[in-house]
């Protein structure tokens, strides 16, 4: 080999043998990006070829025999290699040459003449060759989590789970429940069961403190449900277990646990179960009506018949000397008006809600029609209009419908593969609109992956054979292949039925290739950078 390399022969002699090198890191040369398909096709190593990764740089490597083209020592500068990291760089030479050396630029020798190599990949450190990266990934730091609060949280419910609750008299459940969500406002819904059997619900309000009457020995469930005033309508729910007895605790409205919480109610609301009978009044007592302001006349209190009538003279008391037993069962009217974004009850107590469904829920397959139907309530009722809209994960809300409608049900038929949310937005005759997600559906549609069967870069006027395949697809499927070299288009298929295209560039610089895929619902895109030098 010397003796055919008198010039190389010379390089050697004024390199002195094998030199000691000092490593340092500079900045990676930016390669050309890539998507999803060209990281596949990396994983994918070129028959007949030795690939080594060398941890330097203005490294060079010099092959010689067999397929090996290499100009005279000390070679062909290797490539940096960005994707491991800084200070890397990486070459490829045939493995049926005779042999390589790496060496600096300067023609200082890193190896002797390596010769018996097989094809394969290679890490070159200090001096060595090894079949794995010696200096393995490096290890990201595992940050220290941090507790997220909740955005809509239940902090606390009084009487606590579990309690006895004294049977025949109302008893206040008090909901302590905070939100960071939208303007952080609060709506509250209670539903009492006993023996399987709904006996009490309220709907939702901004009163976070309800009211029912227990029966001495039946056990009680209490579902606790709190909405934030948001457009998707997050809620979270609670259920608490109580007793009745005639033993029990007397619950009074209780005192948020949250600072700056509020209980956002002052009277309880009504029972739910009916009221008892109270007791007919004492022959001898009767409630008077006690008037505010300026005092009335001399008020006479009934007594029994024979007896002399009681005299009340202005600033006197006029309360009875005994007061009656009221039942606690009555139920109070409520100071706070029964509001929320989601009906039921009576809605003229209410402001403007909307509720709906889709037909159909989990996945379903690309082209398949969905019905979607909602109903308002609350609010100037009457002359309710609909909207609907759809949200494609990581994408915006979109319209279903153009515009404002009396009816309240619209048919839709997805065609992109992906997830979405559905919502409808009310009107009412007042103008004014609320919003409410209504469901979420998966749709399987068509997708794809673009493959190159050889990895960038490559040199030019060599054959690259390109690889779409499809999948979920419905009928036949179509493919347009599309290359451009600086925005200029260099090679565009039209539509074709193969999915396959051979490329052969002929100019370096750094290619786009664009792949449109359709099939009978819809039709996709995939991209791919291939650089050529």
């Amino acid at each position: 080999m010397l003796k055919r390399r008198t010039k190389k022969q010379l390089c050697r002699m004024l390199a002195m043998a094998v030199a000691t090198t000092s490593i340092f890191a500079t900045s990676p040369v930016t390669e050309a990006k890539t998507v999803e398909v060209v990281t596949e096709a990396s994983q994918v190593n070129a028959e007949n070829q030795i690939i080594i990764h060398a941890k330097g740089t203005g490294l060079c490597i010099y092959a010689w025999g067999g397929s090996a083209s290499t100009k005279e020592f000390p070679g062909d500068p290797m490539t940096e290699d960005k994707t491991m990291g800084s200070g890397w760089c990486y070459a490829t030479v045939p493995a049926d040459c005779t042999g390589f050396i790496i060496s600096q630029s300067s023609g200082a020798k890193l190896t002797d003449d390596v010769k018996g190599m097989k094809a394969g990949e290679y890490w070159f450190v200090d001096g060595k060759f090894h079949e794995s990266n010696p200096e393995g990934p490096t290890p990201e730091p595992t940050p220290t989590p941090v507790p997220t609060p909740a955005p809509l949280a239940i902090n606390n419910v009084m009487p606590a789970d579990g309690t006895a609750l004294k049977a025949g008299e109302a008893q206040a459940i008090t909901v302590d429940a905070t939100s960071t969500i939208n303007d952080k406002v609060v709506y509250y819904k209670y539903e009492v069961k006993t023996g399987g059997k709904i006996i009490g619900d309220h709907y939702y309000s901004k009163n976070s403190t309800y009211s029912f009457t227990p029966e001495d020995g039946k056990d009680y469930t209490v579902t606790v449900y709190v909405q934030a005033h948001d457009e998707a309508n997050t809620t979270v729910k609670k259920e608490y277990k109580y007793t009745g007895s005639k033993d029990g605790q007397v619950v009074t409205p209780g005192v948020p646990t949250t600072p700056g919480a509020s209980n956002g109610a002052t009277t309880p609301a009504p029972s739910a179960t009916a009221p008892n009978v109270s007791e007919e009044p004492s022959a001898t007592v009767s409630t008077p009506t006690v008037s505010s302001g300026t005092p009335s006349p001399n008020v006479t209190t009934p007594v029994q018949e024979g007896s002399t009538p009681a005299i009340v003279k202005p600033g006197e008391s006029n309360i009875p000397s005994e007061t009656p037993k009221i039942s606690s069962d009555i139920p109070q009217p409520s100071t706070t008006p029964n509001i929320g974004p989601i009906g039921g009850g009576d809605i003229d107590e209410k402001e403007l809600y909307v509720e709906g469904s889709v037909d159909k829920s989990g996945t379903i397959d690309a082209g398949t029609e969905i019905t979607l139907k909602a109903q308002a309530g609350g609010g100037d009722h009457g002359n309710y209009k609909y909207k609907f809209f759809y949200k494609k994960s990581g994408g915006k809300k979109t319209a279903i419908t153009s515009k404002y409608t009396s009816k309240n049900t619209c048919t839709w038929t997805p065609k992109v593969n992906g997830t979405y949310t559905l919502y409808v937005t009310a009107k009412d005759g007042g103008n004014i609109s609320i919003s409410a997600k209504i469901g979420t559906i998966k749709v399987k549609g068509l997708t794809a992956t673009l493959k190159a069967n050889k990895k960038s870069p490559q040199k030019k006027n060599k054959k690259i054979k390109l690889t779409v395949t499809p999948k979920n697809a419905s009928g036949t499927v179509k493919y347009r292949f599309i290359i451009k070299l600086n925005g200029k288009t260099q090679k565009d298929t039209k539509y074709q039925r193969s999915s396959k295209y051979t490329w052969k560039p002929k100019k370096k610089g750094t290619y786009k290739i664009t792949v449109k895929i359709k099939d009978k619902n819809t039709t996709i895109t995939k991209n791919m950078t291939f650089k050529i030098k």
